[in-house]
């Protein structure tokens, strides 16, 4: 699995096809048949349309990158602890 950095433009995350199922694992992004659904709003049906409204919609792919950031990425002082363990 290729590894995402905060340097990372979300413009080019988003044109990878698992940015989608980054949602989807990570944060509050669900399937609803052929939909993609973030917080009650239907943003996409099937995963391009998706990607689509994400890139016109430049807060709400700021917002996500974050979250999945957030979420793949250990905390700072998460990486200390971890580190100090692995002496």
């Amino acid at each position: 699995m290729r590894k995402i950095t905060t340097t990372s433009h979300p413009n080019k995350l988003i044109h990878n096809k698992l940015y989608i199922d980054l949602g989807v694992e990570h944060i509050t992004l669900e399937k609803k048949g052929s939909w993609v659904v973030y917080k009650g709003e239907m943003i996409g049906q099937v995963r391009e349309a998706a990607k689509q409204h994400l890139i016109d919609t430049p807060e709400l792919t700021a917002e996500w990158t974050g979250l999945i950031m957030d979420k793949v990425q250990p905390k700072a002082e998460e990486a200390a602890v971890g580190a100090v363990g692995d002496e």
